[in-house]
């Protein structure tokens, strides 16, 4: 997935055969560069484009280190509400066993009374 030029600050030094590209992933600054060897000729264009290319990867690796971290914590979450859900379950199933029972005595108290 290629991202508009827009995206990205660019920095030459053309002297070195360097660019730059400098982007921002969760407010923080994230940067690449290229160089081309001393024999090439130094070309902006293609410079910017593979500066760029590494900057979306490192910014894609970031993203993708979040994610796990997210789904993971995500996970630990559901596994709770899990486990709590089969409590509440669990005591809906018993309380409403203890209702019919107390229910099924109070009649019969009532039958000997009557």
């Amino acid at each position: 997935m290629k991202f508009p030029k827009e995206r990205y600050r660019f920095i030459y030094v053309p002297e070195v055969g360097k660019t730059v590209a400098v982007s921002s992933y969760a407010g923080k600054p994230v940067s690449a560069y290229a160089k081309c060897d001393p024999k090439d000729t130094y070309d902006k264009e293609a410079g910017e484009e593979l500066a760029a290319a590494r900057c979306n990867v490192k910014v894609a690796k970031k993203r993708m280190s979040r994610a796990k971290k997210e789904l993971a914590a995500a996970q630990e979450e559901m596994i709770r509400a899990i486990s709590k859900f089969n409590k509440m379950s669990s005591y809906n199933d018993d309380a409403s066993r203890r209702l019919y029972q107390a229910k099924l005595e109070l009649i019969e108290i009532e039958d000997k009374l009557a």
